[in-house]
């Protein structure tokens, strides 16, 4: 009696194979609950304030310009 279910050698073969590659897939969705792209949803985001001042800070924009968009941001 033949125990390979119809499928023979090579059929088993990728049976088999195919098993294990939905295991591998599993365990690699499980490990990514933690990545990166939802690390950022955990991370306080900058307010526009902050923001303009750091530019201001790095030199990327003027006096003027960052007086006149904190201007707008308060009102």
């Amino acid at each position: 009696m033949h125990w390979g279910f119809g499928f023979g050698s090579l059929g088993m073969l990728l049976w088999w194979l195919l098993i294990i590659g939905v295991i591998v897939l599993a365990i690699k969705g499980l490990t990514n609950i933690g990545s990166s792209n939802q690390k950022s949803y955990l991370e306080p985001s900058k307010d526009a304030m902050e923001i303009l001042k750091e530019r201001y800070a790095k030199g990327e924009i003027t006096e003027e310009e960052f007086t006149k968009m904190r201007r707008n941001l308060l009102e």
